[in-house]
């Protein structure tokens, strides 16, 4: 009885798109290039509209970042004494790209808003807004820390 040979085109597409998904991610999609311009682009977004955008201003006192002249995420991310409500905003909008890479910038530059806003909260405003443990958070600053694509300024939050 002749063996059938496994190919492509008797692979069931179902579990062909798995595979795909599982060896794709935002490494391989974009350059360091491309991540220092995405970060420099969000970092330069209106903090308010983009997370008003996605639901997550609506607790939020908008008048209080007019007030302290907040207006984008670097605003905010290296401002003396940012609201830290916000960071856990910035936080949260983070999140959602990092779980379904689909939405929002890539994971990459996800992460960097992401634990960029934990430390600026503990620094600045000595609070812990996250439930990660301290070794992983410890992990998280590492990571980014190793990122050549990072721009001198958001380099120095974490340093």
């Amino acid at each position: 009885m002749p063996r059938t040979q496994s190919t492509v085109y008797n692979t069931d597409p179902s579990q062909l798109l798995r595979m795909m998904e599982d060896s794709m991610d935002s490494t391989c999609l974009w350059t360091d290039r491309d991540f220092a311009s995405i970060l420099r682009h969000q970092m330069a977004a209106s903090v308010v509209e983009d997370l008003g955008a996605m639901g997550l201003t609506n607790d939020l006192d908008c008048e209080a970042l007019s007030r302290r002249d907040i207006r984008t995420f670097g605003d905010l991310l290296h401002h003396e004494e940012p609201p830290v409500e916000w960071l856990i905003a910035v936080k949260d909008f983070a999140k959602k790209p990092m779980d379904d890479p689909d939405r929002g910038v890539p994971k990459d530059v996800a992460m960097v808003l992401y634990f960029g806003s934990i430390v600026v909260a503990q620094r600045k405003c000595s609070k812990r807004i996250t439930q990660l443990a301290a070794k992983a958070a410890r992990e998280g600053v590492e990571w980014v820390l190793r990122r050549e694509w990072l721009d001198e300024g958001t380099r120095g939050l974490f340093e």
